[in-house]
């Protein structure tokens, strides 16, 4: 009987860490990752604010709205939102990482 099947010799195999590529499904879950970063990149400091006050109301549920916790985490979020204002980009509170 005629041989069915082309022998062909195996690629050599450069680099183990590609193999995953070759799964189904794969290639979909990168394009769909990658055009999920731009659209992140575009609008990455409305998320950031977004994400510090998401996660500013968290703490302050679990620790059921503790004074002294409250405080802190009042304290902390105003620092944050502070820092991510146009006016204070290279500005240096108390010297820190100042040019000299």
């Amino acid at each position: 009987m005629a041989n069915l099947y082309v022998r062909a010799v195996p690629p050599t195999d450069l680099n183990r860490n590609t193999e995953w590529f070759t799964y189904p499904g794969v290639w979909t879950t990168l394009h769909r990752d990658a055009f999920a970063t731009v659209v992140l990149i575009k609008c990455r400091v409305h998320i950031l604010e977004g994400i510090m006050l998401l996660g500013y109301l968290i703490a302050s549920h679990t620790t059921d709205y503790q004074h002294p916790m409250l405080f802190f985490n009042t304290i902390a979020v105003f620092v944050l939102v502070v820092a991510k204002f146009p006016n204070m980009h290279k500005v240096r509170i108390f010297g820190i990482n100042a040019d000299q």
